[in-house]
């Protein structure tokens, strides 16, 4: 069966200890690579440096992208999952993305579900992804797995999300939009592979997730991204989120960030 790399991005002094709540016995063949941001020079825990399947590297970065492509970047397997520190894998979860890409050996990017506290909408099971993803489908990286060897030099973008400059959101559509247009093939496969505790910032509004928005609408819309910018600030306007004009000043600037990205 294919290797697999559990890439996890952890920060703070206290980041290790929830990685070693978060692992499943040993398994052969899966592997839990581990990036350490704001590590302080702390000691690692004794139960991690106790497991011969994971691997632990500092980074003195900041940046959530930055932190997830040093995880990338150490990693061996076959298949790549993007994970956080803060999540509970099921044991068949984990099987099956593994069957995944050995059933499917056209299959270069998938995504696959995870429980939240409240319903997130998901494509159908098998649904291939293109540009734009389906409508009301937004991905987060704790979904995404892919394999390593197909990817080249694709990689999470430092200009977009937590701890970025300015644009705190978008980097996870980019990473996929971009899979996508270089010819990789990308599918949602519909099973559940763990349970994420926290909301994530999907329906949350500020400054740097505007301009992440807007930045990202640009890419995926070059010609209609205006016009779909308006209507957005329209719509938070009306849900009473933020005012129209505030708005659509901050999605407005992420759209002139677009130069900066790494594309």
């Amino acid at each position: 069966m294919l290797e697999l790399d559990i890439a996890i991005c952890t920060y703070g002094a206290d980041g290790p200890s929830r990685v070693a709540m978060m692992l499943l016995p040993p398994e052969e063949g899966v592997r839990y690579v581990v990036s350490w941001q704001e590590h302080g020079d702390a000691v690692l825990p004794e139960i991690l440096k106790d497991r011969k399947d994971v691997a632990v590297f500092r980074l003195d970065k900041k940046g959530l992208s930055n932190n997830r492509n040093n995880a990338i970047a150490n990693c061996t397997g076959d298949i790549v999952l993007i994970s956080d520190d803060d999540l509970e894998y099921y044991p068949e979860g984990i099987v099956r993305i593994r069957r995944a890409f050995e059933d499917d050996p056209c299959l270069d990017v998938a995504t696959f579900r995870v429980g939240f506290p409240t319903p997130k909408p998901y494509p159908q099971d098998g649904a291939k992804l293109g540009v734009p993803l389906p409508k009301g489908y937004w991905v987060t990286s704790m979904e995404m797995a892919f394999r390593r060897d197909r990817i080249g030099n694709l990689r999470f973008d430092p200009m977009l999300g937590l701890g970025a400059p300015e644009m705190c959101c978008g980097e996870e559509e980019l990473f996929m939009v971009s899979a996508i247009r270089r010819g990789l093939t990308a599918r949602h496969i519909g099973v559940e592979i763990c349970r994420h505790p926290a909301v994530t910032t999907g329906g949350r509004v500020s400054e740097g997730i505007l301009m992440g928005q807007g930045c990202v609408t640009r890419v995926i819309y070059p010609y209609s991204g205006w016009l779909r910018i308006v209507l957005k600030a329209w719509r938070l306007h009306r849900e009473g989120k933020a005012g129209f004009f505030v708005s659509l000043k901050w999605l407005i600037r992420g759209m002139f960030r677009v130069r900066q990205l790494s594309l």
